[in-house]
């Protein structure tokens, strides 16, 4: 894994480089993820009755947008090809 991959998983957060409308610029954007640890101890500790939840919330938090830390601004993907012009 690269230095990219490491700052893309920090601190429980997916992080994604994308467009932010509101600072027009590209940003570092972030999406809070599931907690691994969490989860995997709970699942022990009910005896399996916690990946159930752990399934459902997993599936939701990946459908949340990703947003600038900057100011919370959704953000938006922008293709490779596509180009964005700042002003």
């Amino acid at each position: 894994m690269g230095d990219g991959d490491a700052l893309k998983r920090k601190r429980g957060k997916a992080r994604e480089r994308q467009w932010c409308p509101e600072c027009k610029k590209y940003v570092l954007a972030v999406r809070p993820k599931t907690n691994l640890r969490l989860n995997l101890l709970l699942s022990v500790l009910t005896m399996g009755l916690w990946l159930i939840i752990w399934a459902c919330t997993a599936d939701l938090s990946t459908r949340k947008p990703h947003q600038c830390p900057a100011c919370g601004t959704i953000t938006q993907e922008v293709a490779a090809g596509d180009a964005v012009v700042e002003l």
